[in-house]
């Protein structure tokens, strides 16, 4: 995981929930997440589907909220 200014020790775990058919809820661990030293932000590690993804989550601004569009990681300051 690369240091995107995030504490060293996951602040989350990450979770799936299945519902069985009689409409029981489980919870299946699949990640954990850090919070970003800014607090605007976590980093989030699952492994989903035989996937390792991380994806980053930011609060919403001005800024940021214009579009989807892509955006270069190293450029971004979390």
């Amino acid at each position: 995981m690369s240091d995107k200014g995030q504490s060293k020790q996951p602040t989350h775990n990450v979770y799936f929930i299945k519902e069985s058919k009689d409409g029981e809820q489980f919870w299946e661990k699949v990640g954990a997440a850090w919070t970003h030293k800014d607090d605007n932000g976590m980093t989030q590690v699952i492994e989903f589907f035989g996937f390792n993804v991380e994806l980053v989550v930011r609060q919403v601004d001005e800024q940021t909220n214009q579009g989807t569009k892509s955006v270069n990681s190293k450029a971004m300051t979390p």
